[in-house]
């Protein structure tokens, strides 16, 4: 049994991505078309947009989560050509002895990396200003971001 799981953000940027990819301390496989889940949708949960039965699996690269054998595929939307989602398989089966440890490293949705990647996006925009961006953690986990200065 398995269920898939598309994160809310969209990804247009991939070198945002492999960055957030590393600081997450995951690996960034370029052009690996397939990622590891279960391998067969059972019908018991929703599709993701814009995907079909036969798209679970696919991609046009993945994410290596250290210790964990799922991967995260990064599947670009049919109808947005450069776009990118990222698809997992979520699933949770305590009596199988399978904890989907992605959704508890990186939150159901996919929190973490969605946080990230916006982090390095903006990042990226600010080194390529000149400016310097500072992080500061914050206790609930969000995190608070200063622009300033230059590199």
């Amino acid at each position: 049994m398995s269920h898939i799981t598309k994160i809310k953000v969209e990804i247009n940027d991939l070198d945002a991505l492999e960055r957030a990819t590393a600081e997450l301390g995951c690996t960034f496989m370029h052009n690996q078309t397939k990622y590891k889940w279960f391998g067969e949708w059972m019908g018991d949960s929703p599709m993701p947009e814009g995907l079909t039965q036969k798209d679970l699996g696919k991609c046009s690269h993945a994410i290596k989560v250290p210790g964990i054998d799922y991967e995260i595929g990064v599947v670009e939307r049919k109808d947005k050509p450069g776009v990118f989602m990222l698809v997992y398989d979520s699933w949770d089966n305590v009596k199988a002895k399978h904890t989907n440890l992605i959704s508890q490293k990186f939150g159901t949705s996919l929190e973490r990396f969605g946080q990230e990647y916006a982090i390095q996006k903006i990042s990226i925009e600010a080194e390529s200003r000149g400016l310097v961006l500072d992080r500061v953690p914050l206790e609930d986990g969000r995190v608070k971001l200063v622009m300033g200065g230059t590199l």
